[in-house]
């Protein structure tokens, strides 16, 4: 056996010491580290959003040209980039024993004009192209109307992606709720943006481009989220 001098006791009350202290460290951190995912959980703020994949760019006020009846194009006045005034006849469609003259009735540039020929047959509705008017390019969208009535309001801010494959690495563009329908159509409401582009990429933009959208319509806190989805799961279970 051997003895155990008095040095080997005060060597363990320090390592006994040293041991209470990391403890209680260890604790004092893990309580401010809960203290800090409480405050972010109650007070931190997410912001929710209402996303719309049916959205392109529009100037106000185009025309979308339509064949009025079935028939043949007999001729064309008019091609894809041209400048055409109110009253110009753009092209005559033979149907039956009828001619009819599509005439502009306004004025602007001849866009998005399919690929038509002189004695293709279109069907009635078919779209023929679109006159666009001098005029500022708003972002059109179209959101499934549970999504939108009650949740979408003038100068809500969004972010809009361009799905275009010449513009450099489809770029977010900040954009603000202008105006949203009061009426549904076939369970979709029509909202209308305001673009806030820079001007190097604005001078790209043009009618008719395809995009997305997503509205900023709620900025809640985490645990508001998780009270919601705990709501929504306990609603739908049955006991």
């Amino acid at each position: 056996m051997h003895a155990l001098g008095p040095g080997f006791f005060r060597s363990t009350r320090l390592l006994d010491g040293d041991r209470g202290r990391a403890s209680a460290l260890a604790l004092l951190m893990a309580a401010l580290l809960l203290g800090a995912w409480g405050a972010w959980f109650v007070l931190a703020r997410v912001s929710l959003y209402e996303l719309s994949r049916q959205a392109r760019l529009e100037v106000e006020g185009s025309l979308a040209l339509r064949a009025p009846a079935d028939g043949q194009i007999r001729t064309i006045y008019s091609a894809p980039g041209q400048q055409v005034r109110n009253g110009d006849v753009l092209l005559v469609l033979a149907a039956d024993s009828r001619e009819y003259r599509l005439r502009a009735s306004r004025a602007g540039r001849l866009d998005e004009m399919p690929p038509l020929h002189t004695g293709a047959f279109v069907r009635a509705g078919d779209w023929l192209g679109t006159v666009v008017p001098p005029g500022e390019l708003r972002l059109v969208a179209l959101f499934p109307s549970a999504s939108a009535l009650g949740r979408l309001f003038p100068g809500q801010p969004a972010l809009v992606r361009l799905g275009v494959a010449n513009l450099p690495a489809s770029p977010q563009i900040p954009a603000t709720v202008a105006r949203v329908s009061s009426e549904s159509q076939q369970g979709q409401v029509r909202v209308v943006f305001a673009l806030h582009a820079d001007p190097a990429l604005a001078a790209e933009l043009r009618h008719g481009m395809p995009g997305e959208v997503a509205v900023e319509v709620e900025r809640v806190s985490p645990a508001s989220l998780t009270l919601r989805a705990l709501g929504r799961t306990l609603g739908g279970m049955r006991f």
